[in-house]
């Protein structure tokens, strides 16, 4: 989508990434990490009331925690401050610099995803979005 101005011509995901500032380092992507975790401390919460339609999970080893591309991806995310805006194709771009998709016929991603649904399930009430597993969603894990 286009916006125009008197001076500019720009796009819609353009904007959002320069009202949302993205991570720019690891330490950004462990604090949103972190953050994520607080997600059943405030309720009723957006991040609850969206997870459903999260389908690009991260994982972060060394803690084990899973953390959704859109909360991730943007700079300072809490639990209260998250309002939904801004666009998944943003935070894709950014944390690939950071993680790789898992390939989802490798034992890993059977694991963690299995792992990511019984959490899901019994902690929140929530099944995962179907296309996690079966559409362009995805387990991303850190680069190497």
């Amino acid at each position: 989508m286009l916006y125009q101005s008197e001076m500019f011509v720009y796009r819609r995901d353009e904007i959002l990434y320069n009202e949302n500032k993205v991570v720019e380092s690891w330490n950004d992507i462990i604090e949103n990490f972190r953050s994520f975790q607080e997600i059943d401390n405030l309720e009723p919460s957006r991040v609850l009331q969206y997870y459903r339609s999260f389908f690009h999970w991260y994982y972060w080893p060394e803690e084990g925690l899973f953390a959704p591309s859109k909360f991730l991806g943007y700079k300072n995310s809490t639990i209260g401050s998250y309002d939904s805006s801004g666009t998944g194709g943003v935070t894709q771009k950014v944390l690939a610099k950071y993680f790789n998709k898992l390939d989802r016929t490798s034992e890993e991603f059977k694991k963690l995803f299995t792992e990511l649904s019984q959490i899901s399930k019994n902690n929140f009430g929530k099944d995962l979005n179907d296309k996690v597993l079966n559409g362009t969603g995805g387990i991303y894990v850190p680069k190497q």
